[in-house]
């Protein structure tokens, strides 16, 4: 269920709704829902499709070909600058970057509104961090299907206010295995909604909490921790 809250509007006067969703339905989860929305689909069929589906995704996105499905359609856009007109995009180069677009199909937005579930909440703090997902790359532009980790593969967190000052060494990503508690100094990308990092060198084979601690506020600290373990193998 959405919950939404009336804060007061930083950017303005009055004030403003602030939404966060209630839960993350994970791949397994989709695939034990397709496989019971239909009797004669099994988990295994359900499996493949979902598999088959995201190898297709990459694949067709990675040409710079549009994807069109019945409830919306995704596009890879480039984002960046140069510093003259003759200046060409080069990914990864400064600010140099590709994402993803998602344009939800009309239709369904508005079946979506109908049926929304949601409710009231009080006041939610500004800036407080959430994680929302966790994934680890398969070294082609995609994700695994299992979090299993070797040193020095990234690791992607998507969420909500996730910057933090990195000299603050309260604050940042902590791997935690028992009482044991780690945290990462190597960083591929440091955004608001997106981190990723590096699993340091060295660290012992075993399942790891992800945890991320900020400071939005004065005095105020702020840790969430990511809706699945990763498991790092040797």
């Amino acid at each position: 269920m959405l919950q939404v809250a009336t804060q007061k509007n930083n950017l303005g006067e009055g004030y403003c709704f602030k939404s966060v969703n209630s839960g993350v339905i994970s791949k397994d989860e989709l695939i034990s829902e397709m496989k019971d929305f239909n009797s004669t689909f099994t988990e295994v069929d359900a499996q493949a499709a979902m598999t088959i589906s995201g190898n297709l995704f990459k694949k067709h996105l990675a040409k710079g070909e549009k994807i069109v499905f019945p409830f919306g359609s995704f596009r890879v856009v480039a984002t960046g600058t140069c510093e003259n007109k003759d200046g060409g995009f080069t990914l990864g180069l400064g600010d140099n970057n590709i994402n993803i677009v998602f344009e939800v199909n009309q239709k369904y937005l508005s079946a979506i509104k109908g049926s929304l579930q949601y409710k009231i909440v009080p006041y939610l703090p500004v800036s407080d961090v959430k994680i929302t997902e966790i994934s680890v790359s398969d070294g082609d532009g995609g994700s695994t299907d299992e979090l299993v980790v070797k040193s020095r593969m990234p690791v992607v967190l998507k969420g909500l206010y996730m910057l933090f000052d990195a000299k603050d060494s309260e604050q940042g990503v902590f791997l935690m295995n028992g009482t044991d508690t780690l945290r990462v100094t190597g960083y591929f990308q440091k955004a608001k909604e997106t981190i990723v990092f590096f699993v340091p060198d060295g660290l012992d084979s075993g399942e790891y909490e992800v945890k991320i601690v900020t400071k939005p506020r004065k005095d105020t600290y702020t840790k969430a921790f990511a809706p699945k373990k990763i498991r790092v193998a040797a």
